[in-house]
């Protein structure tokens, strides 16, 4: 009798445990979409469990750039929702040093990788839009690339293969960029393979 009261007050400890780490990742990622004219922000959020590595943010730059940031960190539950937080953290420091897009990967690559865990590795892309030009300076390590879709209908995947981020020491990621001309559509995502 004692050994299932016991159980059930550990279960219920474990439950109220995860909401609480569900709560704090949900107040992590934004509420809403920027305002910045002329361009339109939508985004959407599911996590398939209670706590998760999943990442994303808008971030408006005091020069008026706004900062794009998508990514994934490795694992499920609890522990990539701490992963998830110290990326959270590290790009928010990493965007007042220097927002500049190989600073921001170098930056948290070396937090990631300091953590000594092998398994503690994120993907990333992250985007850096002027919004007065439209042009667009991004790196993407290891995540899924984003597709621009362009008003004429052709469609680009912004990437290149590279590793995601915390799995080596030094890190080699390339900055590119591309222009988003009116009538363009941007998609960042997240796929997961199914079970």
């Amino acid at each position: 009798m004692w050994l299932l009261v016991i159980e059930l007050v550990d279960r219920v400890r474990v439950r109220d445990e995860l909401e609480v780490a569900r709560k704090l990742q949900s107040d992590l990622l934004p509420e809403s979409s920027p305002v910045m004219e002329p361009y339109r922000f939508a985004h959407s959020y599911r996590t398939a469990n209670e706590v998760g590595g999943d990442y994303y943010d808008f971030q408006r730059l005091p020069d008026g750039r706004l900062a794009l940031l998508i990514g994934d960190a490795s694992g499920h539950g609890i522990a990539a929702g701490l992963l998830m937080a110290i990326a959270n953290a590290t790009l928010k420091t990493a965007l007042d040093l220097d927002p500049e897009p190989r600073a921001v990967a170098t930056l948290l690559n070396g937090a990631l990788y300091r953590t000594g865990d092998r398994r503690a590795f994120m993907t990333l892309f992250y985007g850096l839009l002027e919004p007065d030009t439209g042009h667009l300076q991004y790196i993407c390590a290891g995540h899924p690339f984003p597709l621009l879709r362009r008003a004429g209908g052709e469609i680009e995947e912004l990437g290149e293969g590279t590793l995601p981020l915390g799995l080596r020491r030094t890190v080699e990621v390339s900055t590119k960029s591309v222009t988003i001309e009116p009538g363009d559509l941007l998609v960042l995502l997240m796929v997961y393979p199914k079970r």
